[in-house]
């Protein structure tokens, strides 16, 4: 008798534990980014609000700091300062810093471009194809914030800090 409370826990522990599926990648969020591509560092901020609304504001290497590309409606916006342009929304090379976070985040949700690979820890991995690249996304299993990012074809690597999720 003493057995069977000790089986039912075990029973329950099993069907919650291997039942749980990973929280949805996060669509609005800012975070602290850092990356490095062909061996330039890149930091900067990023704000997502829903993926309709990309905003990445840069803060290295030195020639690019102070410009903030904003992506909404397809297009971009470039600014720093007293310039401010606007242009389709891909004006930037596809392995240019903004463009490669903004076509990434573009393929979350798409189950055709983006699938879970593995668990592991606390953490998913995902598998994806952007115009960037093939590409690996971490997140956190219990949030889905997101981690990282890498694309090998175009050395490419980001880690993403600090990420505050938006509702």
């Amino acid at each position: 008798m003493k057995k069977l409370p000790l089986l039912f826990f075990c029973v329950i522990f099993f069907f919650t534990s291997c039942s749980s599926e990973p929280a949805p990648l996060a669509r609005s969020f800012t975070a602290n980014v850092t990356a490095t591509c062909n061996g330039i560092k890149t930091r900067a901020k990023v704000s997502a609000e829903e993926h309709n609304l990309l905003t990445v504001t840069m803060y290295s290497p030195k020639a690019v700091r102070g410009y903030t590309y904003t992506y909404k409606d397809g297009g971009i916006n470039i600014s720093s300062g007293n310039m401010n342009i606007d242009a389709d929304g891909d004006y930037l090379p596809p392995t240019a810093f903004p463009q490669i976070i903004y076509n990434v985040l573009c393929t979350i949700g798409q189950e055709d471009n983006c699938t879970v690979n593995g668990i592991y820890n606390s953490s998913v991995e995902y598998k994806g194809a952007s115009s960037s690249g093939k590409y690996t996304l971490r997140a956190d299993f219990s949030t889905g914030a997101l981690e990282s990012i890498k694309i090998s074809a175009i050395n490419f690597s980001a880690t993403f800090k600090s990420v505050e999720l938006s509702k």
